[in-house]
């Protein structure tokens, strides 16, 4: 199989083009499964089981998981192959708890940093996102600004000085009407900090 990328500016003149060829079906890697799918990814290297001590909190949180919407992070819930960002109702639904205990728990992963809130106030609506950490959950090969945002301490032992300067300059949200309510620099009972700064330090040296 053969894919070819054609690369256009905003005039619509070519600027370079190419190609790749790749198998189907190769003798040793085997088959390629489902290479057009949307996917959620986590890292060998950070696991959830060791930052959350409570099975319950991680079991809620992979339920979670379970509901990305395609390339953003965001919960969601799909209802007649239309997709919304969940609601503090649809959460309580998805991991099986009261509102109250919901609430608690959202606060909770907030406070640690697993999750964070963005409020997003345009003319006609109001409406609260909730995004899991892409540290743990990921489900786009790019970190985009407005994630970046909301996560932007945790993630900055893993971003190069320069990838972080440029992500931070990029999130320019002036014209949106959003309110964020990140993950705080400094989270509760954290096992990996300590991990990701000697690492972030290694890599450095």
């Amino acid at each position: 199989m053969i894919e070819q990328k054609r690369y256009i500016n905003e005039h619509g003149q070519v600027i370079s083009e190419g190609s790749r060829t790749f198998k189907v079906f190769d003798d040793e890697k085997g088959y390629l499964f489902r290479s057009k799918n949307y996917f959620v990814k986590s890292y060998s290297d950070i696991k959830l089981s060791e930052f959350l001590n409570n099975k319950s909190d991680f079991t809620n949180i992979s339920l979670l998981s379970e509901t990305i919407y395609k390339d953003t992070n965001m919960i969601a819930v799909t209802e007649r192959n239309i997709s919304r960002p969940a609601s503090m109702e649809d959460i309580s639904k998805i991991i099986g708890l009261c509102d109250r205990r919901a609430k608690q728990f959202i606060d909770r992963m907030t406070q640690k940093g697993v999750l964070a809130k963005a409020t997003v106030n345009t003319q006609e609506t109001i409406t609260v996102q909730f995004y899991i950490s892409p540290l743990f959950f990921m489900s786009n090969k790019y970190l985009s600004p407005f994630l970046f945002m909301l996560f932007r301490e945790q993630l900055k032992p893993y971003l190069k000085p320069w990838a972080w300067k440029t992500l931070n300059d990029a999130a320019n949200l002036k014209d949106v009407g959003l309110k964020i309510v990140p993950a705080p620099a400094e989270t509760v009972e954290n096992p990996l900090k300590k991990k990701v700064e000697e690492m972030f330090h290694s890599k450095q040296e």
